[in-house]
């Protein structure tokens, strides 16, 4: 199976000189992990990411895309999913432009992570790792009392797009950069640039995501990106097999792929 029958065909893109206020807005509203972003000319100059808009800390209405663009790994319709795969795990990118080809740089799509993710069952691939066997097993994670802004924070600093939410030690919910992102508090300060406005923000108990859909050790990497494909989530907090509120490890949708294709 080749990208040009998963991809989106129709996918939204921006401009450079667009106002990142705009930008920010697309991307929330439209739940979207990055955007291709076009020059006057209508060619590829990269991506503008969720990370990327949680780093705006201005709300002035004259900055532009333009700064925040990355540069991007592109793929074509005819490239395999084996391949995407590969090329996403390298890139460490979840969304990646579809162009016409490598020399003619026309945006003609866009696929994700959960396109493959969907697709790649139909493949029939499996393997006999277990969690606990590709489980990052020293976690980031926060307090239920800790701010949106340090949640935010932490998220720009380490590239991580979500973090298990721990209270009294147990586990109790996951925050997101897209919970962020809908909550409107994308727009605050960074926690340590001294404003009095950080304490403003809620804590993050108040819009992480509950219930936690949660895995074992023991089980199999399979069941897990089945787990992901059907609760459409991106992470797995590994849980003691003895107390599922202890966490012990998470898993992402880039370890389920390594796994799987063997990267």
């Amino acid at each position: 199976m080749k990208c040009g029958k998963i991809m989106d065909k129709d996918p939204l893109t921006l401009k450079e000189n667009e106002f990142i206020t705009h930008a920010r807005q697309v991307l929330r509203d439209n739940k979207l992990r990055s955007v291709p972003v076009l020059d006057e000319d209508e060619k590829l100059v990269g991506v503008l990411t969720r990370r990327g808009v949680l780093n705006v800390t201005s709300n002035k209405s004259n900055v532009t895309v333009q700064g925040y663009v990355k540069k991007t790994t592109i793929v074509t319709p005819e490239t395999e999913l084996i391949e995407l795969g590969h090329k996403m795990i390298q890139s460490n990118q979840g969304t990646l432009p579809v162009v016409e080809s490598p020399r003619n740089e026309k945006v003609v799509g866009i696929v994700n992570i959960v396109d493959l993710f969907n697709s790649i069952e139909k493949l029939d691939i499996s393997t006999n790792e277990k969690s606990e066997d590709i489980m990052t097993k020293k976690v980031e994670t926060l307090s239920s009392n800790d701010r949106v802004t340090k949640a935010w924070t932490r998220m720009t600093k380490t590239g991580y797009s979500g973090f298990p939410i721990l209270k009294d030690n147990n586990l109790v919910g996951i925050v997101t950069r897209l919970d962020i992102l809908k909550s409107g508090f994308a727009r605050f300060k960074k926690e340590d640039d001294g404003s009095r406005r950080v304490n403003d923000s809620p804590k993050v108990e108040k819009i992480m995501s509950t219930p936690v859909f949660k895995v074992k050790p023991s089980t199999n990497v399979t069941e897990s990106a089945k787990i992901m494909r059907e609760k459409d989530i991106g992470r797995l907090p590994v849980v003691d097999s003895d107390d599922e509120k202890r966490l012990i490890g998470i898993i992402d949708r880039y370890d389920i792929l390594e796994s799987l294709l063997g990267a």
